[in-house]
Parts: C-alpha cells; sequence; structure tokens
C-alpha cells in the first residue's frame, strides 16, 4: 500500500508539472507582447525617416519645427549634420522627443542614389531610449515613376521607459515605395508602401521574425500602419498574423489608429491596441 501511495504521489506531481507547462504555454500564445514590441520599434525608426524626409527632402525650409535645431554640413558633399530635437519638446506631429542624431549625407537627399545614415544620440522617442543606425537609401524612380526609398536598421534597440527599461532588439531591410503624393512640397499627406522584413528580441528575450505578407501602407502623418499584414514568428510559440486597418482608407486621418486585429496560429482573432 506504502509503494502504491508513493507510485501515485509521483504520479500526480508529474501531472501537475505537465498542467502547469501546458497552461503557461497556452498562456504566452495568447500573449501580444510581440507584436506590441515591434510595433514601437517600426514607428520609432519610421519618426526618424519622417524628420529626413521634412528637413532634408522637398519640403526643407517650408515648415519650421520650433522643436529641431539644425547644425553642421554645408553646400559640399559628403556632409555630417547634429539635428537637436529638443528636451521633452512635442513636435508639429504630436510626437515627444528629447536628445539628438547624427546625420551623414552622401549627396544631396533628393537626388538619386543619396545615403542617409542616422545614428541616435541619447535620443528617447515617446518615452523610449533609441540606440542603433538607420540608413537610409534614395533608389530614385521605380518604372511606375514612383520614388523609391530603401530602408535598413542595424543593431537596433529601442528600450521601454523606466523603471521597467527592458530592451527591444530590433533589425530590418524594407522598400518604402511612394504611391500618394498629393502635395509636391508637403510631407505629411504623403502615403508609402511598404514591404520587406524585420527580426528582433521581445522584452521577455524571444526571438522574432517578421514579414510583410501584404503590402503596408503607411501615411507620414500617422504614427501606425494604416493598412496590410504581417506574419510574426516567435521562437517556440505559434505564429501571428496582424491584420492593419482598411484595404483602403478615404482619408487617412480617419485611419490613423493604433487598433489591429491578431490572430494565433490561423484563430483566435482579437482587437489589439498598440503603443
Amino acid at each position: 500500500m506504502i509503494r502504491t501511495s508513493s507510485v501515485s504521489l509521483v504520479f500526480l506531481a508529474f501531472a501537475a508539472m505537465i498542467f502547469t507547462a501546458s497552461c503557461e504555454k497556452f498562456r504566452e500564445n495568447r500573449q501580444y507582447d510581440t507584436t506590441l514590441d515591434h510595433s514601437v520599434a517600426e514607428s520609432t525608426y519610421n519618426d526618424l525617416f519622417r524628420i529626413l524626409e521634412q528637413e532634408f527632402g522637398n519640403s526643407a525650409n517650408l515648415i519650421n519645427d520650433p522643436c529641431y535645431s539644425i547644425t553642421g554640413g554645408d553646400t559640399a558633399y559628403p556632409a555630417t549634420y547634429n539635428i537637436n530635437l529638443g528636451n521633452d519638446c512635442r513636435d508639429l506631429y504630436e510626437i515627444v522627443h528629447s536628445g539628438s542624431f547624427t546625420l551623414e549625407l552622401s549627396a544631396d537627399w533628393k537626388n538619386t542614389g543619396a545615403i542617409a545614415v542616422i545614428t541616435p544620440n541619447e535620443l528617447m522617442i515617446e518615452g523610449y531610449p533609441v540606440t542603433g543606425t538607420l540608413t537610409l537609401t534614395n533608389l530614385g524612380v521605380n518604372t511606375e515613376g514612383q520614388r523609391e526609398v530603401a530602408f535598413s536598421v542595424n543593431n537596433g534597440v529601442v528600450t521601454t521607459p523606466s523603471p521597467d527599461s527592458k530592451p527591444i532588439a530590433w533589425e530590418c531591410s524594407r522598400v518604402y515605395t511612394l504611391v500618394d503624393l498629393n502635395n509636391d512640397v508637403l510631407i505629411h499627406d504623403d502615403v508609402y508602401s511598404v514591404t520587406g522584413t524585420a527580426e528582433g528580441v521581445n522584452t521577455e528575450g524571444r526571438t522574432f521574425q517578421v514579414n510583410i505578407t501584404k503590402p503596408l501602407v503607411k501615411e507620414q502623418i500617422c504614427r501606425w500602419n494604416r493598412a496590410g499584414r504581417v506574419e510574426i514568428k516567435i521562437k517556440d510559440l505559434k505564429d501571428r498574423e496582424v491584420y492593419y486597418g482598411a484595404d483602403y482608407c478615404f482619408d487617412g486621418a480617419e485611419c490613423c489608429d493604433n487598433s489591429v486585429d491578431l490572430k494565433v496560429d490561423g484563430k483566435n482573432e482579437r482587437s489589439v491596441l498598440l503603443r
């Protein structure tokens, strides 16, 4: 009888371990931390691209953002600039920045073939410290007459605000295609179609890969994607699909929201609010 009881206790303990592990895996598969982490990193580096376009693209010298101060550079290229974004300063796009970044330009940014390298200097965007290198290349126009920009982030890290201060490692290789110019000189209503991939490590230490399965629609005035779909593969967890906005928006401003639909393993669709 004693032996039987001992075996039963061992069996029950083992079953409890299996049950606990299964519940933990189920909980992790229901979480959407990686979706949020990826979105924060993506929107952070997109913001740096937007600033480059605003200050060195066709709208240069037309929009005076009181938060920004630009020094360095001259009429000769290559040129190096320091762009100071203020101290907790809310810019014209309602984004709060602190710190600065260094910009290296191989040529006038409006010229085909120009390369821009952006390196943050104690930079914070919306309270998230940012490091790494963003490299942008003006590819000129494609066969459809649309301007294209290669967008690459290397060794990118976006850290959550204190006291948590958890790092999100993020890299990407993408192409931004200007599909709707709307205005030749103002960038706020420019709309890009985005293709490519990304990868990183989320705040829980899990590696992930992101593939754009339907081109993202990104309007410069909006922090989040207006439309599109991505697949997120996370180590040891089930795949996610993230659906952004509507397939088409008649008014871009009405489509600028942080709500997405998330599916886990092709099911369990739910609405998630991005940061």
